[in-house]
């Protein structure tokens, strides 16, 4: 019976969950917020925005790697497609965001030069 989980330990594992799940909604909010920018329409402003929500990504990261050691813990399992799924999304939001600021400092520089 000592492998049988206790009371506790489920609701653990239910808190984990809506944690994990709130992690992975706020990074889906921030890569919606990349696939809707207009990139033809980017300006400093919106650069500014883009910097300040990409600096939420690592702690988003980091987070979700503890809850889900937990989670995994306390299921005595590793679930390596979830923590595969979220890395996934971490590191095309990542990406997005340096393409974003990419694409707009280079639009800058031949402004620059035209001028």
């Amino acid at each position: 019976m000592a492998d049988e989980p206790l009371e506790e330990d489920n609701v653990d594992i239910g808190i984990l969950h809506i944690k994990r799940g709130a992690l992975k909604g706020r990074l889906t909010r921030l890569g919606k917020y990349l696939v809707a920018l207009d990139i033809n329409n980017l300006n400093n402003k919106i650069i500014a925005q883009v910097r300040v929500r990409y600096d939420q990504i690592q702690p988003i990261w980091t987070e979700f790697l503890e809850v889900q050691a937990d989670i995994e813990e306390l299921e005595k399992k590793c679930d390596s497609d979830e923590r595969e799924k979220f890395e996934d999304s971490y590191c095309e939001l990542k990406t997005g965001k340096r393409i974003i600021v990419e694409i707009f400092q280079k639009k800058e520089e031949r402004k620059i030069l035209e001028n």
